[in-house]
């Protein structure tokens, strides 16, 4: 009788301690960069390109900036700012994609502009949080900038508003920030590398590096659905 209670215990143990494990986002670096060079291995041609156009946007709205600080006006800087956002949704929603093992057609990365308005509501937010947060203290700011991160990523994943998909991010990243804030830390070394590369690594280092960002936002958000259907489960 004790023998098939312990064995009883022991299943249910089990059990629990898997469905601990399924409900827990596993953001280590290790088992990100092992998940991102399978993907890289299939799509480095499109991974590379969907990072291009990233950066071709992210120098677009920083010459937007520079025309603001020399006196070139706010309203450029600010329908940067605005196309940044729709642009960003749809560049993360490919990447998550990929990592998901869909197919993925290169003009995906414009489907933000179908959600337009919050796309941009949720761009210019979270960038005015992070500012503000900055301009308080700097580590406000940096706990800010990774609470939201996955903000754009919510945008095409679940069609909420602005203010819900800005608590959605934070509540995503509740307990996982120090996570996080490692593995940007590790992506910095990653991609300082590929600047010792003669400058050409970098490409390669940047596009790897956005799918590991991908990465890191499905562990986040594949885990909060587990664990709301382990909730659904418990009341069944």
């Amino acid at each position: 009788m004790s023998t098939m209670t312990l064995s009883m215990e022991s299943e249910e143990r089990e059990r629990f301690d898997g469905h601990q494990d399924t409900s827990q986002p596993n953001l280590r670096a290790g088992h990100l960069f092992e998940r991102s060079w399978e993907v890289f291995e299939r799509e480095a041609y499109l991974v590379v390109g969907i990072f291009g156009v990233s950066m071709l946007i992210d120098v677009f709205l920083s010459g937007f900036r520079d025309s603001n600080n020399s006196g070139g006006g706010g309203v450029l800087g600010l329908i940067g700012l605005i196309v940044y956002g729709p642009m960003k949704a749809g560049i993360n929603h490919a990447l998550v994609r990929l990592m998901r093992k869909e197919k993925v057609e290169f003009e995906r990365i414009f489907k933000g502009f179908f959600r337009f308005w919050p796309a941009a509501g949720v761009s210019i937010l979270s960038w005015t949080f992070m500012a503000l947060g900055f301009v308080c203290l700097l580590v406000p700011g940096i706990i800010i900038g990774l609470g939201l991160i996955p903000c754009m990523y919510l945008v095409l994943e679940e069609h909420r508003g602005v203010k819900d998909t800005l608590s959605r991010a934070w509540s995503l990243t509740q307990g996982h920030k120090m996570s996080l804030g490692k593995l940007i830390a590790v992506l910095v070394i990653f991609n300082f590398g590929g600047l010792l590369l003669c400058g050409v690594g970098v490409i390669f280092t940047g596009a790897f590096s956005t799918l590991v960002f991908a990465a890191a936002y499905d562990e986040l958000y594949q885990s909060s659905v587990s664990s709301m259907d382990a909730i659904d489960d418990s009341y069944i």
